[in-house]
Parts: structure tokens; C-alpha cells; sequence
């Protein structure tokens, strides 16, 4: 297979973009949900999801 040079440029452009991407915080599933997570209207608990409200969710919640 060929080797194929990649301009200096994309190559910045690649890095840079990844940077930005990066997650600004290193949060478990469980607190990036109780931090993010907003449950319908409609829903049993409309508003702020809280884990410790459902403790059994939290427990699935885990990076493998």
C-alpha cells in the first residue's frame, strides 16, 4: 500500500478540532445525567433528573 503525506495544515486543522472536542470535564454517566438530563412535561418527575431518585438507573450507569 502507498503512503500518502498529509499536508501540514489538515494535520493542525485534525489536532485542533480534536482539542475541541475533548470533554471539558471527566464526569461519570450518572453525573453528567444529573447535571444534564431535564425530564419532560408529561413525565412521572417532570424537571431536573436526579440519579438518587432512581438509584437502580444509577447502577446500570457504569463505564464498562
Amino acid at each position: 500500500m502507498k503512503s500518502k503525506k498529509v499536508d501540514f495544515h489538515t494535520l493542525h486543522f485534525i489536532c485542533s478540532l480534536a482539542c475541541a472536542l475533548r470533554p471539558k470535564e471527566d464526569l461519570t454517566i450518572s453525573q453528567w445525567a444529573d447535571k444534564n438530563m431535564v425530564l419532560p412535561d408529561g413525565s412521572n418527575e417532570a424537571g431536573r433528573f436526579n440519579t438518587s431518585s432512581v438509584p437502580y438507573q444509577k447502577e446500570i450507569m457504569v463505564r464498562p
